[in-house]
């Protein structure tokens, strides 16, 4: 019996079976997961500034996020300030090399907040550069390459998971009552 029960046990990615997603790519759920993806974007801009190969410069300044909901939004707007930003001191990257792709399996980005809202990030993310592909997931990742439901086959070093989330797998072993997701069953309050 308790009068109060707090159970903090945070998330964990939900990341279905996409072939190469588990070897090749990356998440982004604590600091130290954003720390480690600008310090590949600086190792990538380097790589690019020494590589006179156009399609592998390109690929290394390719960066694919898939899931465009809040942390999937912010992440591919953040990734693309921060690319272009730095690019200025690599004299052989130029701001064509950058792409940035927001996936998003849905037929729009943020379903949670008003459509104008969602139309004016869209709109936004655009005008800085931003690529936003709907109803668009992936099919596939390897290392240096992804495909995406629509078989495009993108040249990219980077690709981050930022499609959900699921329970922490601890909670079967608590004993407690569980939705048929598999979190806690509660009251609204």
């Amino acid at each position: 019996k308790y009068d109060h029960l707090i159970v903090g046990l945070g998330s964990v990615t939900r990341a279905p079976d996409i072939p190469g997603l588990s070897d090749y790519g990356f998440q982004l759920k604590s600091l130290g997961d954003g720390i480690a993806l600008r310090d590949r974007a600086i190792r990538l801009l380097e790589r690019a500034n020494l590589t006179e190969d156009l399609e592998e410069r390109r690929a290394l300044l390719t960066v694919v996020v898939v899931g465009a909901n809040y942390t999937g939004v912010e992440l591919a707007g953040e990734y693309n300030a921060f690319l272009r930003s730095a690019a200025k001191a690599y004299p052989n990257v130029r701001r064509e090399d950058i792409r940035v792709l927001l996936l998003e399996r849905a037929n729009r980005v943020l379903p949670t907040v008003d459509e104008n809202l969602a139309s004016y990030t869209v709109r936004t993310l655009l005008r800085l550069g931003v690529q936003v592909l709907t109803e668009t997931s992936l099919e596939s990742v390897a290392v240096a390459s992804a495909v995406l439901t629509t078989g495009e086959r993108v040249g990219t070093f980077t690709c981050v998971w930022a499609a959900g989330i699921a329970p922490n797998p601890l909670l079967k072993d608590l004993g407690l009552p569980l939705n048929e997701k598999g979190y806690i069953r509660c009251e609204p309050d």
